[in-house]
């Protein structure tokens, strides 16, 4: 709880800045992304890569899809990971100054270790805010909860919630280079590119 408090504290102090931009938000692209999870269930480094597409159909509203896919090497036998993601999100700008969104997802996971299988859904929902922090540098915040259900009665169900914070600096209109953070259950630090469409 003390590293989501001194995230939020940050993200805070970063977007006051922000408010005064009112650049259009684009909500239509692509992303591609190299992840490094610490810790990743049951111990290890979970590292891999992450799709995101975004597409608008109406005015506030959006459809997203994720699938990722990452490994991670420890004593008690290889994880390998790979799953994906399906939700829609809505946004409103706060006086045409800095978007507020909510998204909703539900995912699939399928992962083995050692030849065990410790597949899972899941259920997702969080909520943001979008902002220029200059002309060419985007930031945004996510705390979002996660409710995981394993397929395998063995293992116990459990919730994850999470502080994501993330930064894109623009190289052209259709081009942003992006970096984030997401704290709290688990400590994941992305890098990627996004391109509009």
């Amino acid at each position: 709880m003390r590293k989501a408090i001194t995230a939020l504290s940050l993200a805070t102090t970063l977007f006051i800045p922000g408010i005064s931009y009112a650049d259009e938000l684009s909500y239509d692209y692509a992303e591609v992304q190299y992840y490094h999870q610490s810790p990743a269930p049951p111990m290890g480094h979970l590292t891999g890569y992450s799709l995101f597409l975004y597409k608008s159909v109406f005015n506030n509203i959006y459809l997203l899809f994720n699938y990722h896919s990452g490994n991670a090497k420890n004593p008690l036998g290889d994880l390998d990971a790979s799953g994906f993601a399906l939700g829609a999100g809505y946004h409103t700008p706060i006086n045409n100054k800095l978007d507020v969104f909510t998204e909703f997802s539900g995912l699939k996971s399928d992962a083995k270790r050692a030849g065990i299988s410790i597949d899972a859904k899941a259920l997702n929902i969080g909520v943001g805010l979008r902002s220029k922090l200059t002309s060419k540098i985007e930031g945004a915040i996510l705390i979002d909860y996660t409710d995981i259900n394993f397929k395998d009665s063995r293992l116990k169900d459990r919730t994850d919630s999470s502080i994501n914070i993330k930064i894109a600096y623009e190289i052209s209109q259709s081009m942003q280079i992006t970096g984030g953070a997401d704290f709290e259950d688990k400590e994941t630090l992305t890098v990627g590119m996004r391109f509009n469409f």
